[in-house]
Order: structure tokens, then C-alpha cells, then sequence
């Protein structure tokens, strides 16, 4: 008898599960085929390995599922419904340990994702990189921004959103770059 209860208890958990996803209106028809799932699965998904890089991985999904937006249909709502396929293992159980109904557009799930996983080592190497910057003379920006190898629009991000204690001149070069 005290085995049933349990189990009762345990049903009855499962059943009351809401996702940490609340999906905006669909505007329009959206069916999840197959083909995209697979999609999804066959050009990576992300398990937060240490040679796997999130921002590559938001890209690439974005390529993937921009492909499957019909027209009319909120474009939030096909990445909300897509992006949870494209994760696995720790990625996947970051995701359903979410507080339900806490993320409500794509910017929200693709900013928080990038918080958890976006390594902390790229992090320092790239506040490094741009606080280390020197432009040599008669060298144009160009140049020097290959040299880190990073889109200076993603740096200023990064170092503004995720790093802490900014100098002032540090924000001025990045301002400069992008």
C-alpha cells in the first residue's frame, strides 16, 4: 500500500510539469516535422563540452531553424519550440531545471544560455585581448581586430554583459572597434 502512494506521488509530479518555456502565439500554422528535429541532431547539438562553443551554436541553430519559419508564423515561437531539441546532457538539464514559465522570448532563452555556458576562460582571454590592444602606427583597426579574431560587436558584448569592473578605457578602445 505505502508502495502505491509513492508511485501515485510520483505520477502525479509528472503530469503537473510545466515546461520553463512559455511560447508567445504561433500567428500562424507550425508543425514540428521530423526532418527539423533531425536536422537539428545531425549538425550538432550542444552538451556543453569543453571544445564546444555556444555562440557558434546559437548561429548554427539560427541557420537552421530560420530555414523552417513559414511566413506569418512568430519567429520566437518556431526558436522556442526547436531550441530544446538541439540540446543534450548538461545542456538539456539546465534547461528543464528552469523555473517554469521563466523564459518568454528567444533574446530571453538565447541570453541565458549564454550566460551558463559561454566559458569563463574565453571570457578573461578575450577581456585580455582587448585590454592588451595596441594599434601600431600607421596600422588601420581592421587589421589588429583579425589579429583577435573576433567580430567586434560579439567582444563588446561579451566583455560589457559578462565581465566585471570594465575600465574605462577598456570600453572606449571597444567602443572604437565596433
Amino acid at each position: 500500500m505505502a508502495e502505491m502512494k509513492v508511485r501515485d506521488e510520483v505520477i502525479l509530479c509528472t503530469t503537473n510539469v510545466t515546461s520553463c518555456i512559455e511560447k508567445p502565439e504561433a500567428g500562424g500554422r507550425f508543425e514540428l516535422k521530423q526532418s527539423m528535429v533531425q536536422l537539428l541532431h545531425t549538425n550538432g547539438q550542444f552538451t556543453d563540452l569543453s571544445h564546444e562553443d555556444p555562440t557558434v551554436h546559437i548561429h548554427n541553430f539560427l541557420e537552421i531553424s530560420d530555414t523552417y519559419t513559414p511566413a506569418g508564423v512568430n519567429v520566437d515561437y518556431v526558436r522556442l519550440t526547436l531550441f530544446p531539441f538541439s540540446l543534450l546532457g548538461e545542456a538539456k538539464r539546465w534547461l528543464n531545471s528552469e523555473p517554469a514559465n521563466s523564459i518568454t522570448s528567444w533574446d530571453d532563452l538565447a541570453r541565458k544560455f549564454l550566460i551558463i555556458f559561454f566559458p569563463s576562460g574565453k571570457i578573461a582571454k578575450l577581456r585580455s585581448d582587448v585590454l592588451s590592444f595596441r594599434q601600431k602606427g600607421g596600422e588601420n583597426l581592421i587589421r589588429p581586430k583579425a589579429k583577435i579574431n573576433i567580430d567586434p560587436r560579439e567582444m563588446h558584448r561579451d566583455i560589457n554583459n559578462r565581465s566585471k569592473g570594465s575600465s574605462p578605457i577598456s570600453s572606449q578602445t571597444i567602443n572604437q572597434v565596433t
